[in-house]
């Protein structure tokens, strides 16, 4: 499975891509299409496996398609979502403003 499989919108995708992340894990494969329909989930896997992905993606995919909505005049700017890696292994989110 890849993560276009997901139901996540292009940008999401396009950010994941370009970060290197093609293939979900598991964890994230399991949850995140439930994060998607407003679900509660309780998941359990090993560290570093993409648990704070798996429910991270699909709140900024909320956020963002709540921004638009609510936004008269949107104009799509390219990228709007991307990751940004840290030093301790985890990593930042980065959302541009639209």
């Amino acid at each position: 499975m890849k993560f276009e499989d997901l139901n996540l919108i292009k940008e999401i995708n396009k950010a994941l891509k370009d970060e290197g992340y093609d293939n979900p894990t598991s964890i994230q494969e399991q949850a995140i299409p439930h994060v998607l329909k407003g679900r509660d989930v309780l998941g359990c896997a090993q560290t570093g496996t993409g648990k704070t992905a798996a429910f991270a993606i699909p709140i900024i995919q909320k956020i963002y398609e709540q921004k638009i909505k609510n936004s008269k005049n949107y104009k799509p700017s390219g990228n709007p979502v991307g990751t940004e890696p840290s030093g301790d292994g985890s990593f930042w989110v980065n959302i541009q403003p639209i």
